[in-house]
C-alpha cells in the first residue's frame, strides 16, 4: 500500500518551513510531532502538538494516531532533527557504531514502510536542505542531508 498523501517540505534553516503549515485547512486535525523541542511554531496552532525526544517515538504516534479520526494529517518537524535525535541518543553511545548506523537504516525503512506508507493521514515531513558543489558536474546540488546507509539512495528513494 502506498500512502498518496505524502509530503516533503524541504529548505535551508528559518527558510518558513514551519511557517506555512499555518495554512493546512483544518488544523484541530493536525497532529504536529515536534523534534525540535525547544523551537515553537511561529504562529499559534490548533494542532495538537507533541514533543518529540526520541526517534522511537515518531513510530508509536503513528500507530496510535491511526485510531483517532479527527485526525487527518500528521507533520514529523523535521527529518533532520530526528536524524540528529538518533545520533545523540544511539550512536554516540553504541559500542558499535556500524551496527547503530545499520539500525537507524532499519528503523527509518520501517517507519516508512511500515507507518509513513499504512497511514490512513495525510503526512507531511519537514527537513533542512545542503547546498554543495559536485566536483565531477561542476553544477550545484540541493539535497536532503542523511547519513550511514541511507546516504547513498538518500531520502526521496524512500518515499512510498
Amino acid at each position: 500500500m502506498a500512502n498518496n498523501h505524502l509530503v516533503l517540505i524541504a529548505g535551508e534553516s528559518t527558510t518558513g518551513k514551519s511557517a506555512c503549515l499555518r495554512n493546512i485547512r483544518n488544523p484541530e486535525g493536525v497532529a504536529y510531532m515536534n523534534l525540535e523541542v525547544n523551537k515553537a511554531l511561529p504562529f499559534a496552532s490548533k494542532f495538537k502538538e507533541a514533543n518529540i525526544t526520541d526517534p522511537l517515538q515518531v513510530a508509536a504516534q503513528f500507530t496510535a494516531l491511526n485510531n483517532i479520526k479527527h485526525i487527518h494529517t500528521v507533520v514529523v518537524d523535521s527529518l533532520t532533527f530526528m536524524l540528529d535525535q538518533w545520533k545523540s541518543k544511539y550512536l554516540h553511545t553504541a559500542k558499535d557504531t556500524q551496527k547503530a548506523w545499520g539500525l537507524f537504516a532499519e528503523f527509518f525503512k520501517v517507519l516508512m514502510t511500515d507507518h509513513v506508507a499504512n497511514s490512513n493521514k495525510g503526512v507531511i515531513f519537514t527537513a533542512h536542505t545542503l547546498t554543495t558543489l559536485n566536483d565531477q558536474t561542476h553544477m550545484m546540488e540541493t539535497k536532503v542531508p542523511v547519513q550511514g546507509a541511507l546516504k547513498n539512495n538518500g531520502i526521496e528513494a524512500l518515499a512510498y
